[in-house]
């Protein structure tokens, strides 16, 4: 990536060796860029730090994707003041979580550093949009993903179903109050042909949108924290028995295979030690080294409790007060429910 004085900012690689870019689109306020590699992942990154805001897979080969806005002069009241509750009878939903529940303490997304370091929100990526825009993904065979903000998939369509055969998607576009949506497509023998979809509901529960996509974040943003949770847990241990298991290698290449077995078994049943366990024991080993691996495991012991008790724990409560606040949100059928 280059300013316009073709300074390189920054390089960003992709998740595996050996892929292709196959598309780019920046969102409308070109902020966040969206990457579609060869392999079918798609790729959500900050253009100015190349922070990794999410990663999902698409099924079937990618042949189009644009990110589009909602026309300012088409935008309703509660459009361009996108968190504001609008004025009706229906009880006002208001994202309560932080007088209940603390957010969990930040970590570090290095695996194995146990080291706690700010991250950056997915939410503020959301939070800070002040107009209605959604992600549009279409495949070779039929598939058509909106997602609004590029975070929150809310629908995927099989268009290949709807034409009676299968079809690539060559261009998708909202009118401009976002109540239609144009689908082009074509077919094996290049035919063309186009569809209009109703997509009214997107322009009349735009707020439930925006609410429904501030709940999946949140998780997500708890999901990924999880994982970098079970990851530096993991690596805790791994880091802590590589020593050892370095030096039982070395033990197990001087004695013939299931030797190492035999000779911790006489220990452990008869109390006999065999001359080369015992070298191993008292040389290798050592008193001083068995205290020390022992010391470290205790400290290890002592920091993945710490991580369970102050960020697993704290994962749960909020994972199940956010889950509880959607099943509440699903009990208003005119706003949430399935039509």
């Amino acid at each position: 990536m280059y300013r316009l004085s073709l300074i390189r900012t920054h390089q960003i690689e992709p998740l595996n060796a050996g892929l292709s870019v196959k598309k780019i689109v920046w969102r409308p306020d070109g902020k966040l860029l969206l990457i579609a590699y060869s392999d079918g992942y798609i790729r959500i990154v900050v253009t100015e730090s190349k922070f990794n805001v999410l990663n999902y897979h698409m099924p079937g080969e990618l042949t189009f994707i644009a990110w589009v806005q909602e026309e300012e002069q088409n935008q309703s009241p509660e459009a361009k003041n996108i968190g504001l509750e609008k004025e009706t009878d229906q009880p006002r939903f208001v994202d309560s979580s932080q007088d209940y529940i603390s957010d969990p303490p930040t970590i570090s997304q290095t695996p194995g550093s146990m080291s706690f370091e700010p991250a950056t929100s997915l939410l503020s990526f959301l939070q800070t949009q002040s107009d209605f825009d959604v992600l549009i993904m279409g495949t070779n065979d039929g598939i058509l993903t909106i997602h609004i903000f590029g975070l929150y998939k809310c629908t995927t369509i099989n268009i290949s179903e709807r034409v009676g055969y299968i079809c690539s998607i060559k261009d998708a576009l909202f009118n401009k109050d976002m109540s239609s949506l144009f689908v082009t497509v074509t077919d094996k023998f290049h035919n063309i042909k186009t569809i209009v979809l109703n997509t009214s509901i997107m322009r009349d529960y735009l707020e439930e949108f925006y609410y429904l996509s501030v709940k999946f974040v949140k998780l997500q943003e708890l999901m990924c924290y999880l994982d970098r949770a079970i990851a530096n847990m993991t690596e805790t241990w791994e880091s802590i028995l590589l020593d050892i298991d370095t030096k039982l290698s070395n033990y197990a290449r001087k004695r013939p295979a299931e030797g190492v077995t035999v000779d911790f078994l006489e220990l452990l049943v008869w109390g006999e030690c065999a001359p080369t366990l015992q070298e191993f024991l008292l040389v290798d080993l050592t008193k001083k080294g068995l205290e020390t691996f022992g010391h470290a495991v205790d400290m290890s012991y002592s920091t993945i409790r710490t991580v369970l008790i102050d960020h697993v724990l704290t994962f749960s409560q909020n994972g199940v007060y956010h889950l509880s606040e959607m099943k509440g949100m699903a009990a208003f059928k005119d706003r949430y429910g399935v039509s």
